[in-house]
């Protein structure tokens, strides 16, 4: 029997006897006597045919998915990457080859096969974690503070208004925003909600 297929069987007079491999299955052995020589395709990638006869019959997991099943005879069985996580390799055989958004970064996308996919954050925003999978999950800056960035991982980034002026709102976003102290007032603290 040629490879991709095998026969346990003894006295047979034809081809059609050889049994082939199961999909999600392979067998470089030619004359194989026995169905163990079928190999599993390894986890992050399948086989949906049978007699297979060589490792690279088995197709890797499309970009943005993974797969730890091995053995796996349908594409369905490659899962794709959670919101707020991207995948740009193909044959990936874990959850946690997924790599997650930056800080500063979210994304709203599953099966995401590229970093384009994670936002950034607004000006006036910013976000310390990663991983994220909302605009939401952005955090104003607070109270006397305004950010220029975009993308910003770090509330550091949040400015503080000069003396002299104030802010009472959130997320602010050019030192504009900061308001001037009123006649016969007077602010000497950097940051004044």
């Amino acid at each position: 029997c040629p490879a991709g297929k095998y026969l346990e069987t003894t006295g047979n007079d034809e081809l059609d006897d050889c049994v082939a491999c199961a999909a999600g299955k392979y067998s470089e052995v030619d004359g194989s006597p026995s169905g163990t020589t079928c190999l599993n395709c390894t986890a992050g990638t399948y086989s949906n045919t049978t007699g297979n006869d060589a490792v690279g019959d088995c197709q890797p997991c499309a970009k943005g998915t993974y797969s730890t099943v091995a053995g796996a005879a349908a594409r369905s069985t490659c899962q794709p990457c959670g919101v707020g996580k991207y995948l740009d390799t193909t044959g990936n055989d874990a959850e946690e080859d997924c790599v997650a958004c930056s800080a500063g970064k979210y994304s709203d996308v599953s099966g995401s096969s590229s970093g384009t996919t994670c936002l950034n954050c607004g000006v006036g925003k910013y976000l310390d974690t990663t991983g994220n999978d909302a605009e939401e999950d952005c955090m104003a800056c607070g109270e006397g503070k305004y950010s220029l960035d975009t993308g910003s991982p770090s509330g550091t980034t949040c400015l503080n208004c000069p003396a002299g002026k104030y802010l009472e709102t959130t997320g602010n976003d050019e030192l504009d925003d900061c308001m001037a102290c009123g006649e016969g007032t007077y602010s000497d603290v950097d940051g004044s909600p």
